[in-house]
Order: C-alpha cells, then sequence, then structure tokens
C-alpha cells in the first residue's frame, strides 16, 4: 500500500510560498488599516466643523477659544457633538481622554505633561488669528474671550469679511515627542519659535534658518 506524503523538498517549498504571500498581503492590510485611520481623523474633523456650524447657528457667534472660564473651543462644542454627559464629566478633568479629537493615526501620548500640569491633547486646532505678534490682540474666529489674551468681542459669519471659504477655521497637529516643545506645529522644520514676539520677529528667526 501507498503512503501519501509529503517530501522534506515538497515542504519546504511550501512554508516558502506562504511565506512570500504573508510577506506580499502584510504591507497591504497595514496600508488599508492606515487608511481607515486616516478616514477617521478626516471624520472627526468634520464633526467638530459641524459642531462649529450648529453653535454659530444657534449663538449667532463662533465658539470662543477660550472664555473666562478657560473653557476652550473643543469644550463648548461637546454638546453640538452628542457628547454632553461627556462635557459634564470633563468639568475640572484636565486629563480626559476625548476620542473625537484625537486622530488614530497619530502614535503621540494622549497625556503633556505630568501632576497638576498634565493635559490632555488634541490633535485637532481651531484659529484664533495672529493674536498678539499683529496688533495686540486676536482677530481670528475663534478669540479669547478674556483679558489676558486681549480677546475681542465674539462676532459671527456675518463679520468674515473676506469670505469663509477664505478663512482658515480649523486644522490637524500632530505630536511628535509628548511634549509643550515638540507638537510638529512647523511644516518640514526641526525649529520652532514660541513665545510673546511682535510677527516681525517671527519672520526675522525663520529666515535665518539654514
Amino acid at each position: 500500500m501507498n503512503r501519501r506524503a509529503f517530501t522534506l523538498l515538497e515542504l519546504i517549498v511550501c512554508v516558502a510560498i506562504i511565506g512570500l504571500v504573508l510577506a506580499l498581503c502584510l504591507p497591504a492590510i497595514q496600508y488599508g488599516r492606515e487608511a481607515a485611520r486616516r478616514t477617521q481623523c478626516s471624520s472627526n474633523l468634520r464633526q467638530f466643523a459641524l459642531a462649529v456650524s450648529l453653535y454659530e447657528s444657534n449663538w449667532r457667534v463662533f465658539p470662543p477659544g477660550s472664555n473666562v472660564e478657560a473653557r476652550s473651543v473643543h469644550f463648548v462644542c461637546l454638546p453640538y457633538m452628542e457628547q454632553g454627559e461627556l462635557g459634564a464629566a470633563a468639568l475640572g478633568n484636565t486629563t480626559l481622554n476625548v476620542p473625537i479629537f484625537r486622530c488614530p493615526s497619530d502614535g503621540g501620548t494622549a497625556i503633556i505633561g505630568t501632576g497638576d500640569d498634565a493635559r490632555a491633547t488634541t490633535n485637532y486646532v481651531a484659529n484664533s488669528g495672529t493674536w498678539w505678534q499683529k496688533n495686540g490682540g486676536c482677530d481670528g474666529p475663534f478669540q479669547f474671550w478674556d483679558d489676558f489674551f486681549k480677546g475681542g468681542p465674539p462676532f459671527g459669519a456675518g463679520a468674515m469679511t473676506r469670505g469663509l471659504s477664505n478663512t482658515s477655521g480649523l486644522s490637524e497637529i500632530v505630536h511628535a515627542d509628548g511634549s509643550w516643545e515638540r507638537m510638529r506645529v512647523n511644516w518640514e522644520s526641526t525649529e520652532e519659535f514660541i513665545g510673546y514676539d511682535r510677527i516681525d520677529d517671527f519672520a526675522a528667526y525663520c529666515q535665518g534658518l539654514p
């Protein structure tokens, strides 16, 4: 009676073929997962923008970049994302991680700082204008509603004389090493310049980079 079996050579060939197939498939799988994460990032930003639009439609002004109670545009928009209960839980909790405000593609830490300085991070930022560098105050859509940052009065879409389509509202930001200093706010640059200086000083610094 003849026995059916693989020879050692046939087994090695089969293992090699399986390994080759896996090597070809894994990059495609990883690419598909990253594409799904990027889609989720865009979806989060879209929901954030929709919440801003709903807030403006309700109050006839854009939400504050920060108000006198130190509540950010993210915080005040939570009810418009059907996250009202999460907003209540966030009161006094600076390290509460809100998934909708984080991009799955960013592998950075969800918390920056330690102890009393610890803060939950976000991958979405709002335009508060050129701030004090240009004219001593905020002039963007999401102004600071407090005296420290010299925030102007709240205003709505009708005040955007250059048109809404010509004004940056929200954007993504990617964290580099989980610190306050390295947040990849500078495109294709390892340098950054953060401070209360005038816009001319910022321009001079950038022009002096190699």
